[in-house]
């Protein structure tokens, strides 16, 4: 994307409300994403959380945060590292989940039907979720650089008719 458009997008979005990140649909920056992420509030607008830092940071989440967000369909954290103990459900508009290097099991999805790319690489976890007969429309999966990995799902019931799925995991 051309600097310049990228600039016009960024005070567009910043724009929509200047005072408060949780009423703005897009979150880039760590003040805003820590804002948004820490605070107990019911009323978010945020769609999309992108969060890619350059080196690796601490981050306090509360671990009930995400599900005040109703409306995210894409979350990308990078270089993030939660000092939480786990997060508890995912909001139902989730499609794309990515956030690779986080020490805790993937979330319960009380609705994970528009999930289409989970990428859970990285960190240390041994095992992964026991179904995934419930997402319907998961295209790309990545669980790849997970050394303790011990046990996978049947990935089987999966149904791949006209659908793609692209798994990357670790070769036993």
């Amino acid at each position: 994307m051309h600097d310049l458009i990228q600039a016009m997008g960024i005070d567009i979005v910043n724009q929509e409300c200047e005072d408060d990140p949780g009423r703005r649909s897009r979150l880039w920056l760590y003040d805003d994403v820590v804002d948004v992420l820490s605070r107990d509030t019911e009323n978010c607008h945020v769609k999309a959380i992108v969060l890619a830092l350059p080196e690796p940071r601490e981050m306090c989440i509360n671990p009930s945060a995400f599900a005040k967000l109703k409306w995210l369909k894409l979350l990308i954290l990078h270089n993030v590292h939660d000092s939480f103990q786990g997060l508890r459900c995912l909001p139902n508009e989730l499609r794309w989940f990515e956030w690779p290097g986080c020490a805790h099991q993937i979330p319960k999805f009380s609705s994970p039907q528009k999930l289409v790319g989970l990428n859970w690489s990285g960190g240390n976890i041994t095992g992964v979720l026991k179904q995934f007969k419930d997402f319907q429309n998961l295209k790309y999966i990545n669980f790849s650089h997970r050394e303790s990995i011990v046990h996978m799902p049947d990935l089987s019931i999966l149904q791949i008719s006209r659908n793609w799925i692209f798994i990357i995991a670790k070769t036993w």
